[in-house]
């Protein structure tokens, strides 16, 4: 719980219980909103940092209610900037996200509203390049289900346990695999370990399929995207 002695402290140069207290909701934020992009909480504590200067209360409350808006905003801001959306384009529309209650639809036509954005308001192309990019939500990172498990989790392959109300999940995800170009298949079966051997970094499955560590990272972006588009749960 946060307390007025860390938001005091915190203000004087001395954030890290502050951080540590948040880091908690960070967490939540980027299981939720970004899992895929590999920055996001590291651009929410940043956030954070940043904020602590405006912060007027030291009340607990309005200032934790504060933060969290903070760290919500980053991490759908930075993971649309991740996707290929330029950082303004991505503030406009992680700020319309917030307003239309995370309603994806809603934030596209608000986000090119004269009266709540003004002249920074999104043209329609750029409006509909984020929503694109904000759909491109299910992988096998994302949150799956009430407990937050993942489709990765989910895998029998994965998890190493297969269960009836799991079973749907596990088809719709051995299907969309196979919907998949070979090699896109096959970098995402050896990154997750779903041929039932642990999992591999990067540099492993470059070494194991004799090309470059760049090409098998912009490989899985791309299986990944595509693994969104057709996945259907």
């Amino acid at each position: 719980m946060i307390t007025p002695e860390m938001i005091s402290d915190a203000k004087s140069g001395n954030a890290n219980a502050l951080l540590a207290e948040m880091e908690p909701r960070i967490q939540r934020a980027v299981r939720k909103f970004g899992p895929d992009a590999p920055d996001l909480a590291q651009e929410a504590r940043v956030a954070v940092w940043e904020s602590i200067g405006v912060l007027r209360s030291e009340e607990p409350a309005p200032c934790a209610a504060y933060l969290g808006i903070i760290i919500d905003s980053a991490v759908r801001t930075s993971r649309l900037n991740a996707r290929g959306v330029g950082i303004g384009v991505a503030h406009i529309f992680s700020r319309a996200l917030a307003q239309s209650e995370g309603d994806v639809d809603a934030a596209f036509e608000l986000s090119q509203r004269k009266d709540v954005f003004g002249e920074k308001r999104l043209s329609r192309n750029a409006a509909e390049d984020a929503r694109e990019a904000w759909r491109w939500t299910t992988s096998l990172d994302t949150p799956f289900g009430e407990r937050e498990s993942t489709l990765y989790d989910v895998l029998p392959m994965g998890a190493h346990r297969e269960t009836p109300e799991n079973q749907h999940a596990i088809e719709q995800v051995k299907r969309t695999l196979l919907n998949l170009g070979p090699s896109k298949r096959k970098i995402l079966i050896l990154a997750y370990g779903l041929g039932g051997n642990a999992p591999l970094s990067d540099e492993e499955i470059a070494q194991r399929m004799g090309t470059r560590v760049r090409t098998v990272q912009n490989e899985r972006a791309r299986a990944k995207r595509q693994f969104a588009m057709y996945f259907r749960p």
